[in-house]
């Protein structure tokens, strides 16, 4: 297949995945965000939203410094108003775009010698389930223009005929959109190719850019003020995260049964499960380390990229939308082991269909509160948290 149709191809199959997301309503954050929120009814405003974290929400300790993400908002209401529908087109185009990129870094890491391992990793990131919250949860926008603009930092950089000023601009923007950018860095530093000290040489600018923008927000008190409270202590966060890896590799492996509020706890250290998953996780970390070359780096990929939401303690335990891009190097090895055995490539047809039958239905349990926090409650009925949500809604 040529360039051409590999584009049409993934253009289709996002249409045909998220063509039934577009009627879908507005959702938790959205109201404080997006509903509520003056400051977005104007575009005259954009400017302010590089200085200042007080637009990004209607309550006042809900602010943040994401003014990528409000100008998206600000654009948005510009040409469509306050209606739903509008903001969800905009979700699924990010995420069409994400899909094209990561197509062509992944011809850009494989090479062109076989078209089918970069079309079958781009199909399955455009399709796989674990999309749907950031394509139908308009606030979750934040995860796919942060993955948007990292991957094209990423495209640009490894290029043979690297474009560093558009990469250096690409991974700011990917910072002003979300935080969890600040992985490219890391996974540059593990980039196969060339000696550490020409990996070191790569990744400094980033690392430049990437300690000036914090020194700056923090110079400019943009930064978040500190909780008196801790969400969680550091230990606590450690079990609870190391408890996440086994919950992360079920929705990417086998994508049933998700929930905005999973059944998940806090991570204890006296719990047999944190032990287990460390265990498991280390020795996936060994075999990791074992294999060469690009193989490798396709699977430090979800580690890599996960690591910033992970190392900082939020409220919410887990998120789909967390394992986003992380999930996309999983795809990549898979397609790269799978186009390499001629066996394993007849399911392949199969697997695509279920993947996108599963989204399709995971669209409509997101089309409004009710239909989602039922959904939630009908797997989670002892969880206090999604009844009083439902209840609210």
């Amino acid at each position: 297949m040529t360039s051409k149709q590999i584009a049409g191809l993934l253009v289709a199959a996002v249409i045909l995945t998220y063509g039934n997301s577009l009627g879908g309503a507005f959702h938790y954050d959205d109201f404080h965000s997006l509903v509520n929120n003056t400051s977005i009814r104007d575009v005259e405003t954009i400017p302010s939203f590089f200085t200042q974290t007080r637009h990004f929400s209607a309550d006042a300790d809900k602010s943040m410094y994401r003014p990528i993400v409000l100008t998206s908002y600000a654009f948005d209401y510009a040409i469509h108003g306050s209606k739903a529908v509008g903001f969800h087109v905009t979700n699924v185009l990010l995420h069409l775009v994400c899909v094209l990129l990561f197509w062509r870094v992944v011809v850009c890491v494989e090479g062109t010698s076989d078209w089918r391992i970069g079309a079958l990793a781009a199909v399955m990131f455009a399709v796989h389930p674990v999309g749907s919250e950031p394509v139908n949860y308009v606030s979750s926008r934040s995860e796919s223009l942060a993955a948007m603009f990292m991957l094209l930092a990423l495209w640009l950089g490894l290029r043979h005929q690297p474009r560093l000023l558009g990469s250096f601009g690409s991974f700011a923007a990917s910072l002003l959109s979300k935080a969890t950018g600040a992985a490219l860095p890391m996974l540059l530093l593990a980039w196969p190719g060339g000696t550490v000290t020409t990996r070191l040489r790569r990744v400094l600018p980033y690392m430049v850019l990437l300690v000036g923008y914090m020194a700056i927000l923090a110079f400019a008190e943009l930064l978040p003020t500190s909780r008196a409270v801790p969400v969680r202590d550091t230990w606590a966060q450690l079990a609870t995260q190391w408890k996440a890896v086994a919950y992360y590799l079920q929705l990417l492996l086998m994508p049933v049964h998700q929930s905005v509020d999973p059944a998940f706890n806090e991570g204890v250290w006296s719990q047999g499960a944190v032990w287990a998953a460390m265990i498991f996780a280390i020795s996936l970390v060994v075999l990791v380390l074992r294999c060469r070359g690009k193989l490798t780096w396709w699977l430090l990929w979800p580690l890599l990229v996960a690591l910033p939401a992970s190392a900082v303690p939020l409220n919410v335990l887990v998120n789909e939308h967390r394992i986003y891009l992380a999930g996309a190097g999983l795809f990549a090895a898979f397609a790269a082991l799978v186009m390499r055995q001629p066996r394993l490539q007849r399911p392949i047809l199969l697997l695509l269909v279920c993947l996108i039958a599963l989204t399709i239905q995971r669209n409509q349990v997101w089309a409004t509160e009710q239909t989602l926090l039922s959904d939630a409650v009908r797997l989670a009925p002892f969880s206090s948290r999604g009844r009083v949500h439902l209840g609210k809604a």
